[in-house]
């Protein structure tokens, strides 16, 4: 059986950090928890098996969906100079845009990545 699972991504002390629960479905969630920058969906094949259930591994991720604010390359090009190496990173390296979380954290925006208003959540 496929099962659906929503991962949450959340502010870290060095690195991100996410929690995973499954899901009935792909459905966008109407409450989000605390702390949380954004989330995604992926799938895994289960199988019980003699009362243990066998899990494959994860795949058909969605992209990410955060929470906070886009800001596209001239967008980047307009902040100060203590965001230089945020700008050169996501300009060199392709990215067509950055996201600042709610949290103020920045992660760079893939094609498949979008940006919402936490507030339509509410």
């Amino acid at each position: 059986m496929i099962v659906e699972y929503i991962e949450w991504l959340y502010p870290g002390s060095f690195f991100a950090e996410s929690s995973t629960e499954p899901v009935p479905n792909r459905e966008h969630p109407r409450e989000i928890p605390e702390n949380a920058n954004g989330y995604r969906f992926f799938s895994r094949q289960e199988i019980e098996s003699q009362g243990e259930v066998l899990r494959g591994k994860n795949t058909n991720y969605s992209g990410w969906t955060y929470f906070g604010e886009e800001y596209d390359h001239d967008a980047l090009n307009e902040l100060g100079e203590d965001y230089n190496i945020l700008k050169s990173n996501i300009i060199s390296n392709g990215y067509r845009a950055a996201v600042k979380t709610i949290n103020g954290n920045w992660y760079p925006l893939h094609d498949n990545d979008r940006v919402v208003d936490v507030r339509s959540f509410e």
